[in-house]
């Protein structure tokens, strides 16, 4: 019980200080990804939503690696200060000096179950809708300058002589000259092609000394920060577990990788305690940022060949956890074999 408490005290300390650093680094890779989207946002209630939501997105992958890291370090801790060699001499069995880091793991995996199940979806869908909201593509501001990255704005103004409201704006076309623009309505879409796109009605457009008029006019955007949002945000990987479709195989995929996340979890909690007893920090620090680069770069390998119809999502998706747990019988057989867990080891 002394051991157990001991763990469960350092884990929370550290358990704080790590998550925080990884969900900050991982935070600001995504946002690098979308900083398309994210310059035409100004508004920093709206920055405080996305990076909000993109942290409950981003928990389903910094739990596992906060669970190597608590269980590394208490372990490195505890074998710097001789106290593992302590507790073997006095006759405790390895099976309960491992235990506590086994148990930190187990509650961290019921965290990620829910944050891959629950919350991870949830905020997805909530991040998607944030996004299209900020760049103003669902159009539903008026009152607010429209913003169409790639292209222009287009802000709704009232006529001084007249009650009607027209939407009034520049459109920058391919050799970068700028286009007077008047709409009497605006409407916009996504095509069967994947192109997004304005429409115009009872438009007029003055460019390079024309006068231009139409009843209809369709204006393509650039598709590259609209395309950006909805890979990363919309399904499957929005999709609650009860609406993943079994015949899908991207579907199937995605149903298994919720699963492996807590699994691999506890697995790696039990991993960073043996890698921390019986081995130097610095080799313990090492081994464990490369077994974690290992496990993702499998399960995206297995991803992207399971969804390329290589092999079956089960096999894919269940690949990373496999080796993982073949590693960490070999790396149990190794340190608990030493039968010591000094610092000299």
């Amino acid at each position: 019980m002394f051991l157990l408490r001991l763990v469960l005290s350092q884990s929370c300390r550290l358990g704080v200080l790590i998550g925080t650093l990884l969900m900050v680094l991982l935070v600001a890779a995504q946002a690098l990804k979308l900083r398309a989207v994210l310059i035409h946002i100004a508004d920093p209630l709206a920055w405080a939503k996305i990076l909000g939501l993109g942290s409950l997105v981003m928990a389903e992958a910094v739990i596992p690696i906060v669970a190597l890291s608590i269980a590394t370090v208490i372990m490195a801790q505890l074998r710097t200060e001789g106290a593992l060699i302590g507790l073997y001499s006095v006759g405790v069995k390895p099976s309960r000096v491992f235990a506590p880091s086994l148990f930190i793991g187990i509650m961290l995996a019921c965290c990620c179950l829910f944050a891959s199940h629950i919350t991870g979806p949830h905020a997805l869908r909530a991040l998607r809708s944030q996004l299209l909201t900020g760049i103003h593509f669902d159009l539903t501001e008026t009152s607010q300058p429209i913003i169409f990255p790639g292209v222009g704005a287009m802000a709704r103004t009232s006529a001084e002589t007249s009650l009607d409201s027209f939407y009034w704006g520049f459109l920058r076309g391919t050799e970068g000259r700028d286009s007077l623009i008047r709409a009497k309505h605006i409407s916009g879409g996504v095509d069967a092609e994947g192109q997004p796109f304005i429409t115009l009605e009872d438009a007029t457009v003055w460019a390079d000394g024309l006068v231009l008029a139409a009843h209809n006019a369709r204006v393509n955007l650039d598709p590259k920060p609209l395309g950006q949002i909805l890979t990363m945000t919309g399904p499957p990987n929005a999709l609650d577990s009860s609406q993943l479709e079994d015949g899908n195989l991207h579907h199937r995929f995605t149903w298994h990788k919720r699963l492996i996340f807590p699994v691999c979890t506890a697995l790696l909690a039990l991993f960073g305690a043996l890698l921390g007893a019986g081995f130097n920090p610095l080799i313990a620090v090492f081994v464990g940022g490369c077994v974690v680069g290992g496990v993702h770069g499998l399960m995206r390998i297995g991803e992207l060949l399971a969804r390329a119809g290589e092999m079956s999502p089960v096999i894919g998706a269940w690949m990373a956890p496999g080796c993982l747990g073949i590693c960490l019988t070999l790396l149990g057989s190794h340190v608990l074999g030493q039968r010591r867990y000094s610092k000299d080891v």
